[in-house]
Parts: C-alpha cells; structure tokens; sequence
C-alpha cells in the first residue's frame, strides 16, 4: 500500500522517484517497495523507463503527474526514440504494458563501459543537498555516451550503481551513494560543445506527428558537405574524417564505419549514432529534430 509518495524533483530519473519511495516510505525491504509498486516481482524492471506498476500505483502516480508526462520527462524514453518512426505507437505500448521488453520496440546498443554505471556531478549534488536536504539520479547524466554536466561543465563520475537492470532488482538512492566529495575536472571547450549538443537535442520537444526519416536530413547534408559521389555516399571518407575530428576533442567512441552505414541506409536510427554524424555535418538541433521536407 503506497501511503506517501514524495515530490519528484526536476528532471528527476523515475527509478530515481522510486529509490526515495522506498526510503521515504520506510519499506523495511526492498521486497516490500517492490510489491508497492509493481505488479510482479518477476517482470524485468528497467532503471531507464518506468515498469509495470500496478493498479495502485498508477493510480497514485496519476495524481502527481500523468504517465504519458512522467515517460516524457523522466525516463529515457526521448533517448531511444527521438529518430523512431511510430514514437506515438512505442510511447503507448511502454505506458500500458509496463512489462514489455524495450529490445523489441527499439535499437538498444551494447554499453560503453562509461555508460555501464548510473553517473553524477559533484556540483549538482552539492546544490541538491542545499536546495532539496538530498542529491538525486539526474537523468541529463544518464544519457548514453554523456560524459559532461552540460549546466556546469564538469566531468561525470560514474557510482558503482550498475545502470543495467537485472533480475535483481533494488532500489539504489543516489543520496546514499554519492559522496559529493569527488574531484572537480572540468571539460575541455571542443567536448564540451558537442555534449550541449547532445543535450539539446535529448530535451528539444518531440513532435510526434513528424515522421521524416533522419536518414533524409543527413543525406541533403552530406550532399552539401562534399560527401556523396554521384547518388553514391562517401561512407568510408566520412567515418574517417568523423574519427579524426572527434580524437581532436578528446571523444574516441566513434560510430563505426558499419553504423554510420547502416544510419544514413535507415535501418538505424541510434541517438548517438546520428547525433555523431549530425553534429560533425554541421546540422543544427532545429534541423534535426524538427526536419521539414521541401519539394525540389
């Protein structure tokens, strides 16, 4: 029984809302969260989306805030799906089917090892504990391949709070975990630029009635920056010179040759993946994630 939900903070990780549920409510265990929250203990929870809750607790949750708008703003959900076709369909499918393997609605990439922990800023957790009494799992900091705070321009540490979910799940709250404590690197202006990017591109609002491929934006791109031959893509000479480019600020987990391919065919539309190309083609947050066609 949920007797007490606290607020959700801004631009908060939904598993994040649930660690502090569980502290919050004073669950002796993580069984009894579990059970407060979702419908089967045994259905795959995900920290990256929301899960099967059950009856109770969506109705709970729906007088906080709306599930479409809680998917939205506090799950990965504009991560995976900014550049699918169907947004509307997979949007739905995830808020009434909580138990759904995300694998099957979208591309889910292998990690990077800096993705493979849940990640903070010591700055934002300093300013958490002074405005709010406890720091919080950002989800800003949990984009794939986000290694920078874009609000204060500070390397991110990961914790040794495992980002992929497993059959054992439990609740991690990000106050007992982070010391704050860690030191302050700050990024370099080359890298720094293209993590705002990235950022920008998470947080620009979804038009759900916009189903231009991405694969049509980078293509009239490449044709202006001197990559295709003909109707032929110079693929090869782009992924070299997008390596080159990223090695220059210090970024070296680059779209393969293979990637970069199969983006610019359609038959992938990966956040990272096109934001690399994106970014290095000189294309504008506007441009990519509102694209309009024009008649030739």
């Amino acid at each position: 029984m949920i007797a007490y939900l606290p607020d959700i903070y801004p631009d908060e990780l939904a598993y994040s809302w649930f660690c502090r549920y569980y502290v919050h409510s004073g669950s002796f265990t993580h069984k009894m969260a579990l059970n407060d929250l979702f419908s089967k203990r045994s259905d795959s929870l995900n920290k990256e989306f929301v899960g099967n809750l059950n009856s109770e607790a969506r109705e709970r949750i729906e007088k906080v805030m709306t599930l479409r708008k809680l998917m939205l703003n506090h799950t990965m959900f504009p991560q995976y799906t900014r550049f699918s076709m169907g947004k509307e369909k997979i949007l739905n499918t995830l808020i009434n089917n909580g138990a759904v393997d995300v694998h099957n609605l979208f591309t889910v990439l292998p990690r990077e090892d800096n993705d493979r922990f849940l990640k903070y800023c010591p700055l934002c957790v300093k300013e958490d504990r002074v405005r709010y009494g406890e720091t919080y799992w950002h989800r800003a900091h949990q984009i794939r391949g986000m290694k920078v705070c874009t609000k204060h321009g500070c390397m991110l540490y990961p914790s040794d709070v495992s980002a992929i979910s497993y059959n054992s799940f439990s609740f991690q709250p990000a106050e007992f975990i982070v010391d704050g404590k860690a030191e302050l690197i700050m990024a370099d202006e080359g890298s720094f630029d293209y993590y705002r990017y990235i950022a920008d591109v998470f947080y620009a609002h979804i038009d759900f009635d916009n189903e231009v491929p991405v694969s049509i934006i980078l293509h009239k791109a490449l044709k202006e920056q001197g990559y295709m031959k003909g109707i032929q893509r110079k693929v090869q000479q782009l992924t070299d010179d997008m390596n080159d480019f990223y090695r220059k600020v210090n970024l070296y987990n680059v779209a393969s040759f293979n990637q970069v391919q199969r983006v610019l065919h359609g038959s992938l539309c990966e956040f990272s993946v096109v934001c690399q190309i994106a970014y290095f083609l000189g294309i504008s947050v506007e441009e990519l994630v509102s694209p309009k066609l024009t008649s030739v």
